[in-house]
């Protein structure tokens, strides 16, 4: 038989204001009710009073570098199982999408430089 396995797995990004445990706590419930097979958590310093939210989504770009590093590592651990595939789904919750966007912009900005 094959050894061919697949895999759904739950990237979460949370939002403005929320603290660490309060995001884990969040990413497991929301991996729980997904059933999917590991949940993961990137964190960002989204911390700050509501009158601050302006001043906050700055550090929601100025993340991407360390959130471009975890999804290329995400990435190289991902494939070196060739036997395994694996989808992630990413959700980003309020300002958790600026970081993610940031993010992905900057990977997709690397990638077309690599070509």
């Amino acid at each position: 038989g094959s050894r061919f396995s697949h895999q759904f797995q739950l990237l979460f990004v949370h939002g403005f204001g929320v603290p660490f445990d309060s995001a884990v706590a969040s990413a497991g419930r929301l991996g729980y009710h997904l059933n999917v097979a590991a949940t993961m958590v990137y964190t960002w310093p989204s911390h700050g009073p509501v009158h601050a939210y302006g001043v906050v989504q700055p550090k929601a770009e100025e993340s991407k570098e360390l959130f471009v590093k975890f999804l290329e590592e995400l990435a190289e651990q991902l494939a070196a199982d060739p036997d395994k595939a694996v989808t992630v789904f990413i959700v980003a919750h309020s300002m958790g999408n600026y970081a993610l966007m940031h993010a992905l912009r900057e990977c997709q900005k690397r990638i077309d430089n690599a070509e």
